[in-house]
């Protein structure tokens, strides 16, 4: 697993030093092997599950149950640094879909996973 340690305002090193020994100059964290970036979360920020922080409004658009696909047009999602948009998303449990259908309004919550965005929470009518 390579992990790189992140080098913020550390007096005396440049930040081209800092990237040239492996760190990083910025607040984000480094990637893992296997893993998605993230940004770093300040003191105030919830964690991505089990709060309702983490869930984001939509209507849907669309509702694709043999793609397994639903189609979203949402406002910002805090967890994933996602302004709002209309976009399609992978579900992780195809039984979300029968709960809803076009024009719906939700709350939802969405993780990025092997590099596709999968909701993986939907709350009707919120």
């Amino acid at each position: 697993m390579l992990v790189a340690a992140a080098v913020i305002g550390t007096p005396g090193v440049s930040p081209a030093a800092a990237q040239a020994e492996g760190g990083t100059t910025g607040t984000r964290q480094p990637e893992v092997q296997g893993e998605p970036r993230r940004e770093a979360r300040g003191a105030g920020q919830q964690a991505a599950h089990g709060d309702d922080s983490a869930m984001s409004e939509a209507t849907v658009r669309k509702v694709d149950i043999e793609a397994r696909k639903i189609t979203l047009r949402h406002g910002e999602i805090q967890n994933l640094g996602m302004g709002a948009m209309t976009m399609v998303f992978g579900v992780t449990d195809p039984r979300l879909l029968q709960q809803v259908k076009a024009d719906d309004r939700i709350r939802f919550r969405a993780i990025e996973r092997d590099g596709r965005l999968l909701v993986t929470e939907i709350q009707k009518g919120q």
